[in-house]
């Protein structure tokens, strides 16, 4: 899936909520890449589609955060300012 699939199920979260709640509810908040000398896919632990998207979004106003609290997958996503 891609990043504007991501926002897009933030913008339809009831918010608010946390980073990790709305990747939770995905089945595509991790990538994965095929090496050339593997046969399956190896899943990037490290990524998460939903926390870019969130960092995005508040980026362009659309979502709060939080910033005096560490921005992790725990951290709260708010509405915008409308």
């Amino acid at each position: 899936m891609s990043l504007a699939h991501a926002r897009e199920t933030i913008r339809n979260s009831k918010l608010p909520t946390t980073i990790r709640t709305i990747s939770d509810q995905t089945t595509f908040a991790r990538q994965a890449v095929r090496w050339s000398d593997d046969d399956d896919p190896v899943l990037l632990e490290e990524t998460n589609l939903i926390f870019t998207a969130v960092m995005q979004l508040a980026m362009r106003g659309e979502v709060r955060l939080d910033l005096g609290m560490p921005l992790t997958l725990d951290a709260m996503v708010y509405e915008g300012m409308a």
